[in-house]
């Protein structure tokens, strides 16, 4: 995910960073509010716990303008447990619609139902993101319901533990359709919309 958007002449900077959960959800959120001053704190030599979670966005070569978050809309894939959850809801507090993928739609809608509760706006959009076709429909959901996308949030990962002799191309191939083919065309299909917003940010969450 590395590279130069010649259309808008940005550069791609990144920067790692290790870190226990609860210090990734403030790493989002500053991220998106806050990500001149915090760009320069990050560092590939930090170390702190055994996850990782790399973070990639793009600057404006004469210097990125971050209204905050307020009004911008965000997908956050994954959306349902865990890391992703909890992440639409720290956006959703700060005043972004969230836009929630995942597989299971009864989990999404109990997630968006906690940020509406709170005033903030949520759209689930159950997907299952070894279809090839979902990185599109999920980002076109963004841009019908909200007219924008600001941000996307690559949390949604397959995980499966077995011998090496037990494996099969199936769980193989679902690997890398959801964990690498995946995240990559959602940040193609975001394009447009982020091309458009001051705010655009992708994450990409990795462990």
């Amino acid at each position: 995910f590395y590279g130069r958007d010649e259309e808008l002449n940005d550069v791609t900077t990144d920067a790692q960073i290790f870190s226990p959960n609860h210090r990734f959800l403030h790493l989002v959120k500053q991220v998106f509010l806050n990500p001149t001053a915090f760009l320069p704190r990050l560092s590939r030599d930090m170390h702190v716990s055994k996850c990782s979670y790399a973070c990639h966005m793009s600057s404006a070569a004469g210097g990125l303008t971050v209204p905050g978050l307020d009004g911008a809309a965000v997908i956050v894939t994954g959306g349902g447990s865990g890391i992703g959850a909890a992440t639409a809801r720290q956006l959703g507090l700060a005043g972004a619609a969230v836009v929630l993928a995942g597989r299971r739609p009864g989990l999404l809608e109990e997630v968006a139902a906690g940020i509406t509760a709170g005033g903030g706006r949520a759209l689930c959009v159950p997907a299952d993101l070894a279809d090839p076709d979902s990185p599109r429909r999920i980002a076109d959901g963004c841009l019908d319901r909200y007219g924008r996308l600001d941000g996307l949030v690559n949390n949604a990962a397959v995980i499966q533990h077995q011998p090496l002799g037990e494996w099969d191309t199936g769980g193989f191939d679902e690997h890398v359709a959801v964990n690498v083919r995946a995240p990559f065309f959602l940040i193609q299909a975001a394009l447009p919309g982020l091309r458009e917003s001051p705010v655009r940010s992708v994450v990409n969450v990795s462990s």
